[in-house]
């Protein structure tokens, strides 16, 4: 029967010119080693231990097939800032770390884990203030079932907490069910300075709402509750 043993090594090969439209600004480079076996009375085989590496971060890849079966992982990080070609006409700034953690198999499409390692920030383009996502904030991730533990979003006088599952339907998004908790903690003071009102001199106080939302998306329950500590607003003077 026929042998053989191929080997690849790759060192810094930019996949730039790969890529499809909408990626070909990334600088990034593929370094790593690939190889290739055949032997008599056992099944066709490849493995590749690769590293992609850039701006955007850097990446571990696993990937080995054999017979029938395969899986790849990828393990490393993604930085934002380093993502600028792709930020379009969206976005005016972005900064950040996500860690990233996934495999996917022919049974298992994808599954693993995304987490804030640093601080995101992201700010539209036109809009005033920057949005963000806390450190320590993560999702887990077992093909269309999310298990996020803790997930705190920001914005200048408001912090938002989630936790909870979402279980999507990819065929009928609609019926993708919910069950979600959310703390979310609202600055009088800061939300006035950031609204610019000119009837409004300043504020204090704070808001809290503590939210369960739980069924498919086209016909949730839920319940809300609210409470307000100190809140006043105070007008401006007329001239």
């Amino acid at each position: 029967g026929a042998v053989a043993d191929v080997r690849l090594a790759l060192t810094k090969l930019a996949l730039a010119p790969w890529l499809p439209p909408a990626l070909a600004g990334l600088d990034v480079s593929l370094s790593g080693l690939g190889q290739v076996t055949v032997a008599p009375d056992r099944p066709f085989a490849t493995h590749a231990e690769l590293e992609a590496a850039g701006p955007g971060g850097q990446l571990a890849i696993e990937s080995r097939t054999s017979n029938d079966s395969a899986a790849v992982t990828a393990r490393g990080r993604v930085e934002l800032a380093g993502l600028r070609s792709l930020w379009g006409r969206a976005l005016a700034d972005a900064q950040g770390t996500i860690s990233v953690d996934v495999t996917s198999t022919p049974e298992t499409r994808l599954k693993g884990a995304l987490a804030v390692a640093r601080a995101v920030t992201v700010r539209p383009k036109s809009w005033p203030v920057s949005l963000g996502v806390a450190e320590g904030g993560r999702v887990e991730i077992d093909e269309t079932h999310l298990h996020v533990p803790n997930l705190t979003l920001t914005a200048p006088g408001a912090r938002l907490r989630l936790a909870g599952e979402l279980n999507a339907d990819l065929v009928r998004p609609e019926r993708t069910t919910i069950d979600l908790r959310a703390d979310a903690h609202l600055d009088a003071a800061e939300l006035a300075r950031q609204a610019h009102l000119p009837a409004l001199a300043s504020a204090s106080g704070t808001i809290t709402v503590d939210a369960h939302a739980l069924g498919a998306l086209d016909d949730p329950s839920g319940r809300a509750v609210a409470r307000v500590d100190g809140v006043e607003l105070r007008p401006a003077s007329k001239a």
